[in-house]
């Protein structure tokens, strides 16, 4: 019962056309009515016939039963119609029943009971056809009346003519003109309504669409280009632009144009004052909404291309509380922009404000992400470089630590329990484990044998190498070795530094030892003796010399000539005073 119901009072076909779906409602609702009103009238009937007549009808009753079941049959074949889509079959249908109903009625009853039948054929026209079926069911019902009129005045239908023919039509006439008068009145409202409330959901959802299309774009360019492009497809205007302005805010630059008008513009590169002169500058100067309905009224410049253009909006584009641009829009028509679509484009210059706000945080980003990326591309080279030269200075410190260090300390072996020196060459896989500095693996003789690299600021300074047994777990002893290695480099190079500090801080104390001894002295002798004296002792030296010369050359070259050796002996020549020789050997 409830599927019965709601197919015959609730639309279920989804016309796109908001007119036809309320039409299609309307008109349900109207067929289901006049089925149900049938359907009751053809009970009536079969129970005066069942029950014996108390009710004359004035015709055969079989021919009522049999005209009664058509017009419910037509009435559901209609409601079926309306339910599939097929709308205007549906009218026709139901128009015929009630037109073939007005005749039968004619004929049965005459001319009042069919008054009470047009209301119904003015409402039902009214309904499926607007103020155009008020004004044909008027005029049917005129000719209608008149016709009965002349009917019964000429005896035709078998009436008897009577002096109240004429009031009868012209009462039912101007009955059903008042009517036909108000219906009219409200269908053209509804109309209106319709047609303003189908308007206003169009543009409601090209502003949609043009919401989602703008959104997914995050190239400033293409965004603005799509944009105008939308606006002028989708409303059927003849020119749209956006402007944007420049970092003075002296003018606004043409950034986006529509068809081969836009394109010169854009090709000379146009721009407009923010002022008063143009719309599109009086509007940024202004900050808000600037209509011209007639510009053939108005002083406001525009270029030559646009000379055809009546009427023309701009609406500044803003990002916070900044206008970034203006949506210009023209139009060949006077007053060509109603409220309803002056507030579409407004809701659509919020979107491509809100789009090219998006857009400009995304180049924002871009610009950024270059940046740190060329920061960091710049600090990984700097990187490898500092890993180089502390490759290169680390590998050059412990060249020279190990030469001069003694080669039994530069390296151990373990035999057994015995640590002894290393004299022999490097293994095969030590080289290998330096060359690759990382863990080499072989097998010689049954024994498995690991070289790990020691490596200390990516430079590897030396190897270890164990021989393991079969018995024993290599992925275990690779673990420690990788341990022992990284904490052995450490080790080593804090070994190595403080060894170097040892000898630095050395070096110095001897240094100022001889410096203190020398500043007690006031000879020249005694100081030049005293300074080789104690650097013999202090570096071991098995000879040494200190000159004095001059700057004469041809001194120089004699004095050089002279030297003299012993163990112990020292000797000072001040030959002519100009030269001086502290030797000791």
């Amino acid at each position: 019962m409830n599927k019965l119901l709601s197919y015959l009072f609730v639309l279920r076909y989804e016309y796109r056309d908001p007119t036809q779906k309320v039409r299609a409602r309307v008109l349900l609702a109207f067929g289901t009515g006049a089925a149900v009103a049938v359907l009751l009238l053809e009970l009536v009937v079969l129970l005066n016939v069942a029950a014996g007549p108390f009710y004359d009808f004035g015709a055969s009753q079989d021919y009522l039963i049999a005209s009664l079941t058509a017009m419910l049959a037509g009435f559901l074949l209609s409601i079926r119609l309306i339910q599939s889509g097929y709308l205007r079959q549906a009218i026709m249908i139901m128009g015929i029943i009630l037109v073939v109903y007005n005749v039968v009625d004619l004929a049965a009853w005459g001319t009042m009971p069919t008054g009470a039948v047009f209301p119904i054929i003015l409402i039902y026209a009214s309904l499926a056809y607007g103020t155009r079926g008020t004004a044909l069911a008027y005029v049917y019902t005129w000719v209608v009346l008149i016709g009965n009129g002349i009917a019964k005045s000429q005896d035709f239908l078998g009436t008897k003519p009577t002096d109240e023919i004429f009031y009868d039509v012209f009462f039912t006439g101007a009955n059903v003109g008042i009517s036909a008068l108000l219906l009219w009145m409200f269908t053209g409202s509804l109309q209106r309504a319709l047609s303003r409330a189908n308007r206003i959901a169009a543009q409601t959802r090209a502003a949609a669409e043009a919401g989602q299309a703008l959104a997914q774009i995050l190239n400033l360019d293409e965004l603005l280009t799509r944009a105008v492009d939308f606006i002028r497809d989708r409303f059927a205007l003849y020119q749209v632009q956006i402007y944007l302005i420049d970092e003075a805010r002296d003018y606004a630059n043409l950034a986006a144009s529509t068809g081969e008008i836009g394109q010169a513009l854009m090709a000379q590169g146009y721009r407009v004052p923010i002022g008063p002169r143009t719309v599109v500058g009086e509007a940024v100067m202004n900050g808000d909404l600037l209509y011209v309905g007639d510009l053939t009224r108005k002083a406001y410049r525009r270029p030559e291309l646009l000379a055809n253009a009546r009427s023309e909006l701009a609406i500044p584009l803003r990002v916070g509380e900044e206008i970034v641009g203006v949506l210009n829009i023209h139009s060949l028509r006077v007053n060509a922009f109603g409220d309803e679509d002056i507030e579409a484009m407004r809701v659509i210059s919020n979107q491509i404000s809100q789009g090219i706000q998006n857009a400009q945080l995304f180049e924002s980003q871009q610009r950024g992400l270059l940046q740190n990326r060329r920061l960091f591309l710049e600090s990984e080279t700097n990187l490898r470089e500092i890993q180089r030269l502390n490759r290169q200075l680390t590998g050059r410190f412990w060249q020279e630590y190990i030469q001069a260090s003694d080669p039994g300390q530069i390296g151990v072996q373990l035999i057994g329990q015995e640590l002894r020196p290393v004299v022999a060459d490097w293994t095969p896989a030590m080289q290998q484990a330096m060359a690759r500095q990382r863990i080499v693996s072989r097998e010689e003789n049954g024994e498995q044998i690991l070289a790990v690299p020691i490596t200390i600021r990516g430079q590897a300074v030396g190897a270890i190498e164990v021989r393991l047994s079969g018995s024993q777990s290599p992925n275990e002893i690779r673990n420690v070795l990788q341990s022992v290695a990284e904490r052995m480099a450490f080790s080593l190079e804090n070994a190595r530094l403080f060894e170097q500090a040892s000898s630095a801080a050395e070096r110095e104390q001897q240094i100022n030892t001889i410096t203190a001894r020398l500043q007690g002295l006031t000879s020249i002798e005694d100081v030049l003796a005293t300074a080789l004296s104690t650097l013999g002792q202090t570096l071991n030296a098995e000879q040494g010399t200190i000159r004095l010369v001059t700057l004469n050359p041809s001194a120089l070259s004699t004095d050089q000539a002279a030297s003299s050796s012993g163990n112990g002996h020292r000797e000072i020549d001040r030959g002519n005073g100009h030269q001086g020789e502290d030797q000791l050997s």
